[in-house]
């Protein structure tokens, strides 16, 4: 199992702006994934500070579960055989609900999918994001940074808003925003 720590910056953004950047980074490296939300049978992992995903991309299935962090987020990523409930049985995710009292069975919350162009700079990688769930189409970018160079990424991050005229807003979770738009159609 992979563990890193992750700091990202996201915010929401017109379609123009959007577009406007695809055209500026027209290399950028381009990934259709889709992300599936698991949530265990007690619906209590937010309130324990924990969220998980496997993330369905070029034909791999990702397992992802971030737990907040002082700054960020840690993350528990494993490639998993497939993408529904009972690959969450894997012996080493086990291991990991163990170890912070998560219990199953797990359910499948609800899935967002997401086209990504990934663009490597200076001190972090910038995700120009097009997700669409529940009916919705959104547009965000996500800026990754590298956590031994934070005051540069920060500076670097913030040039680009600029540059694009962009005041930066924390955008919900991709996770969050597809559960509440859910809740809204029940």
């Amino acid at each position: 199992m992979h563990i890193n720590h992750e700091i990202e910056f996201k915010t929401l953004i017109e379609k123009d702006v959007f577009e406007k950047m695809l055209q500026d980074y027209p290399d950028a490296e381009t990934h259709d994934q889709t992300n599936t939300y698991y949530e265990s049978s007690s619906c209590n992992m937010k309130e324990m500070g924990f969220a998980m995903r496997i993330r369905d991309l070029d034909g791999k299935h990702l397992f992802t579960m971030k737990q907040k962090a002082a700054q960020g987020h840690r993350e528990y990523e494993i490639y998993l055989d497939d993408n529904s409930p009972e690959a969450l049985n894997h012996p080493e995710l086990v291991q990991l609900f163990n170890q912070f009292q998560i219990t199953g069975p797990f359910i499948i919350m609800g899935s967002l999918h997401t086209v990504r162009r990934s663009i490597h700079l200076n001190y972090g990688e910038l995700c120009l994001d097009e997700n669409e769930y529940c009916g919705i189409k959104d547009y965000e970018i996500e800026f990754e940074i590298d956590i031994d160079h934070q005051s540069e990424a920060q500076k670097e991050f913030e040039e680009l808003l600029h540059r694009y005229n962009i005041t930066y807003q924390q955008a919900k979770p991709k996770r969050t925003r597809c559960l509440l738009k859910m809740k809204e159609g029940l």
